[in-house]
């Protein structure tokens, strides 16, 4: 349900030119017959992860053991590189998503006692560039296609942009059309940038995000869990597409960019990232509540909320 659009527009073949490509990496590569499968994957994961967040995002701990399950059955799905493309979404969302709650463009209900997030989102996060790669194979990913390498900058530069979303979005928050301007000439900027036979997964990324990311917010945003300082319709922001549409390119890039460099050193190194995610949420959820630390402000306002209830 979440990509006929996409479909209709990306069943052609990337083109490649003899000795300036090499085969596409193996976490691209997918059987048409299963392509169905994993969009149907990822629909079901995205039914379950907003299922969970509506029902358990007051205990922000126990809904990030809950949401495990969808990093692990998307990098799976992906193959060898999915531990490390998760990873990378893990440790990458997350740095994004403070950045945007320190600059005032939302804020979380309950972050069980973290500073600005809560713990659940770098399990969510690691589903992220995940899933926008799985479609991308579903859609773009036959055998044959061949893409170019990543270069040396590519990761660097993605974090770069980044970087440059957040502070255009934050410091453009109080005009919508300004925004909406600028994000339009981003995304432009950046299938520009991209080589010729990348430009298909450009726009299937572009398309993805805006997509995935606003279906997934509208229920949790309505209960709460989460809020927007300039909301516009049904408690969402019109940017919130485009938004997405820039990020969803930005990270799957910089994912994939990562995995190549995880690849040149040991494959070990995501999977011990991914425990140290895991380990660090229940440490953080340990010393929390030995050191009772105060709940931030909009915590405390649900509590008595629910109090009065």
């Amino acid at each position: 349900m979440i990509y006929p659009i996409i479909a209709l527009t990306c069943h052609h073949l990337l083109k490649s030119t003899p000795g300036n490509h090499i085969p596409m990496p193996e976490f691209l590569r997918r059987p048409a017959h299963t392509a169905l499968f994993d969009l149907l994957l990822i629909a079901a994961l995205v039914v379950y992860a907003v299922s969970a967040i509506l029902f358990f995002w007051t205990r922000p701990y126990l809904l990030a053991l809950l949401l495990l399950p969808a990093p692990l059955a998307l990098a799976m799905r992906l193959g060898p590189a999915g531990p490390s493309i998760a990873a990378a979404g893990a440790l990458i969302g997350p740095a994004t998503e403070m950045a945007c709650v320190a600059g005032g463009l939302w804020s979380y209900s309950q972050t069980g006692g973290l500073p600005l997030i809560p713990p659940w989102l770098f399990v969510i996060w690691g589903c992220f560039p995940t899933a926008l790669w799985l479609i991308v194979k579903s859609l773009l990913g036959e055998p044959a296609v061949e893409i170019p390498a990543s270069k040396r900058f590519t990761l660097p530069l993605c974090l770069v942009g980044i970087g440059l979303q957040i502070a255009l979005f934050v410091a453009l928050s109080h005009s919508l059309l300004l925004i909406i301007a600028s994000a339009l000439i981003f995304s432009g900027a950046i299938l520009y940038l991209l080589p010729g036979a990348e430009r298909k997964t450009g726009l299937v990324l572009l398309a993805a995000g805006a997509v995935l990311g606003p279906a997934c917010e509208a229920l949790p945003v309505s209960v709460g869990a989460w809020s927007y300082a300039r909301p516009d319709l049904f408690g969402l922001p019109l940017w919130l597409p485009l938004a997405y549409a820039l990020f969803a390119v930005l990270v799957a890039f910089a994912a994939r960019a990562a995995q190549e460099a995880f690849a040149c050193t040991d494959r070990r190194i995501p999977a011990i990232s991914l425990i140290f995610v895991s380990v660090s949420l229940s440490l953080c959820g340990l010393v929390s509540k030995l050191l009772k630390i105060k709940p931030t402000d909009a915590e405390q306002n649900h509590r008595d909320t629910e109090a009065q209830r």
